[in-house]
């Protein structure tokens, strides 16, 4: 079961490009075709977080 944990299934890849979502390699500004796609990865990664929190937390 741990092993199947390490991998992260994203349904909602987003590419971010170095080149043409940030401004001068520092400010993240993605095109607006991106944030849907942005906000959908995010809010996987967020539910995912909190559902393996448990598994961080120190006896």
């Amino acid at each position: 079961m741990i092993r199947s944990l390490s991998c992260w299934p994203a349904h909602a890849p987003a590419a971010v490009n170095m080149h043409t979502d940030f401004t001068g390699f520092t400010e993240f500004t993605p095109a607006d075709h991106q944030t849907d796609a942005l906000a959908r990865t995010l809010d996987q990664l967020i539910a995912w977080a909190t559902a393996l929190a448990v598994l961080r937390t120190e006896p």
